[in-house]
């Protein structure tokens, strides 16, 4: 059966007349077969994608799919009565685009997916529908294209212009004479602060509290690391009585285990700044298990709370050799997504100790001392 959509209609909500340009479409519209005829009544999965071509083209935005499903990009299933429909699209795709990206350019037009949830097919309606501009959408066009010093006194409403709404040194700039030299006026006078009081670009000294909001940016990336002790782990399965873990003077020590292969599991949260960009990540340990080897899986994962499971970011998995009564390291530069994005996702480190063969003995140990993680940042974050 072929589905058309019998018309459909576009504008941008503008709730309260807000300072920002709202992040949602109301899209509505409705759905019918082939003679005309509504499509039932029921919850539809459609998605949702903008080109700026009314065939092929490029994919600008989506898809955003109604599904049900609790992800990124993702909402309700669409409920049609009589074929009748409204979604709101935004504010971001299941590539956490923002819609508004969309818009920088012209044409756009809009792609429907409609999935018919009795033959399990998908249809997709045709032509595309071009997004036109709305009301205020032309306001704003024409306000981004007023002349250069067009604007007279008598167009601007009395206390319209005040400090709230300039920007820093705006008002200074026109103080300044042409030639650029100053205007006579002691600026101690404007804002009640001498010169002293304030710091240079160039640096000084401070004496005193400094009270900073929001984040400042520093002259060059700075080169971090951030240690994890063993006493931050905890066994991943604490039910686990097979394996006997101590923790002791802030490492994990391995007394007997039960036959080869037989695998120990440690799991820590990470805290990371938001923007540290990950560079490498090592773990350091001591194995005096003399003939026996240990092998060592360490990984780095991030999650997201929006979705199940994790993925692995960093990962390093390598066999020690019992003979050492000296702390080693192993390190791993290759790192996936190393930005840190803590906005969206959470870290932990997870780490998976096996032996090739029984150890039968708790005069020698394996010991765990830390994992470290170094990254740059370029900016200090407040806390």
């Amino acid at each position: 059966m072929k589905w058309t959509a019998l018309f459909f209609l576009l504008l941008f909500l503008h709730p309260a007349f807000a300072a920002e340009l709202p992040q949602l479409i109301n899209y509505q519209g409705a759905l019918v077969d082939e003679t005309g005829k509504p499509l039932a009544s029921g919850l539809y999965t459609i998605e949702f994608r903008i080109y700026d071509a009314e065939e092929e083209g490029n994919l600008i935005w989506g898809p955003q799919i109604f599904d049900g499903v609790v992800a990124f990009g993702h909402a309700s299933k669409v409920q049609a009565v009589d074929g009748n429909f409204n979604v709101l699209l935004g504010t971001i795709d299941t590539s956490k685009r923002k819609l508004s990206s969309a818009f920088a350019a012209a044409p756009r037009y809009i792609e429907i997916t409609v999935h018919d949830p009795d033959a399990k097919a998908e249809h997709t309606l045709a032509p595309r529908q071009q997004i036109l501009s709305v009301p205020f959408a032309l306001n704003a066009q024409t306000a981004q294209s007023v002349a250069a010093r067009s604007i007279s006194e008598e167009s601007i409403k009395e206390g319209a212009v005040n400090a709230g709404i300039m920007e820093d040194g705006s008002a200074l700039t026109e103080i300044l004479d042409d030639d650029g030299a100053g205007s006579g006026l002691d600026a101690d006078t404007l804002d009640g602060k001498h010169a002293s009081d304030f710091i240079g670009t160039q640096g000084g000294a401070i004496t005193g509290n400094l009270t900073v909001t929001g984040d400042y940016k520093l002259a060059a990336p700075r080169t971090i690391k951030k240690h994890i002790m063993a006493a931050a782990f905890q066994s991943a399965n604490p039910s686990d009585t097979d394996n006997v873990l101590h923790n002791s003077y802030g490492v994990w020590s391995i007394s007997p285990m039960n036959g080869a292969n037989e695998t120990i599991e440690l799991t820590a949260p990470i805290d990371l700044p938001d923007g540290a960009v990950i560079q490498s990540v090592s773990i350091s340990y001591r194995d005096d298990l003399n003939p026996v080897d240990i092998r060592i899986r360490l990984y780095l994962v991030r999650w997201s709370m929006g979705s199940i499971g994790d993925t692995s970011i960093a990962t390093i998995d390598e066999w020690t050799s019992g003979d050492s009564f000296n702390w080693k390291t192993f390190t791993t530069n290759t790192i996936t997504e190393s930005e840190v994005d803590s906005e969206y996702y959470g870290y932990s480190a997870f780490i998976q100790l096996s032996t090739n063969q029984n150890v039968t003995s708790v005069s020698s140990t394996f010991v765990i001392r830390s994992i470290t993680i170094t990254y740059t940042l370029d900016h200090a974050p407040i806390r």
